[in-house]
């Protein structure tokens, strides 16, 4: 399978900071204990008056242990001409309380992609990351946590809350809809946005429309 895809990381100004594109094969297998899934991908990142060409490849593969517990681990790495390369990777454990409430806990390498100076850098962020989820068959609950430390010495803190909420019934929904999230770095810094302190709230409606109805009982329609 070969899939094309575009990321672009937006200023507060709505210009454009870092725009990536891919062209990506994928080999994947498994069965419902345990699959695998293999990348190989042509990049392009660009932004600031900057743009460079590279290569990535990346392995991931998941398994369950039970109905209640389940793992996944990855790995990655790319490489674009005159930028710094860099090795990313994540381990993730899942578990699941009753049919409503998941716990996860990753620990993880990954892209600073704030802006086109941050990805030719190679600046990376280490780090854990938790979240906890609930659902039923009209509201989503969901909070996360995450403290990473940059390549650059810096240390991030995350803490994020989301709800969604059905305010209409069946085929079709109309959803309310907010998420809120505080973030401070321990330093300032002059290639990223690094905030003391930063407040975001969303809040707003969606509608969703389910092409098929739900197939077991218990099943969220959207």
């Amino acid at each position: 399978m070969v899939r094309f895809e575009t990321k672009a990381s937006n200023g507060y100004d709505g210009g454009t900071l870092l725009e990536q594109r891919s062209q990506t094969g994928t080999l994947s297998g498994g069965d419902a204990h345990a699959s695998w899934r293999v990348d190989v991908s042509g990049l392009t990142a660009s932004g600031a008056g900057q743009r460079a060409t590279g290569v990535g490849a990346s392995a991931s593969s998941s398994r369950r242990f039970g109905d209640a517990l389940s793992g996944a681990v990855a790995v990655g790495a790319d490489q674009f001409v005159g930028w710094s390369p860099v090795v990313t990777g994540s381990a993730t454990i899942s578990a699941r309380a009753g049919h409503r409430v998941t716990v996860d806990a990753t620990v993880q390498r990954q892209r600073v992609q704030e802006n086109a100076e941050t990805f030719k850098r190679g600046l990376m962020a280490s780090g854990l990351l938790v979240n906890v989820a609930r659902h039923t068959e009209r509201t989503s609950l969901s909070a996360s946590g995450a403290i990473d430390t940059l390549s650059d010495g810096n240390q991030r803190r995350q803490v994020s809350a989301s709800v969604s909420r059905a305010l209409t019934q069946g085929r079709s929904q109309l959803r309310g809809v907010g998420w809120a999230q505080v973030q401070s770095y321990e330093h300032p810094a002059d290639t990223y946005f690094a905030p003391d302190r930063f407040v975001c709230v969303d809040a707003g409606a969606e509608y969703v429309l389910s092409i098929t109805p739900p197939r077991f009982s218990g099943d969220q329609i959207g």
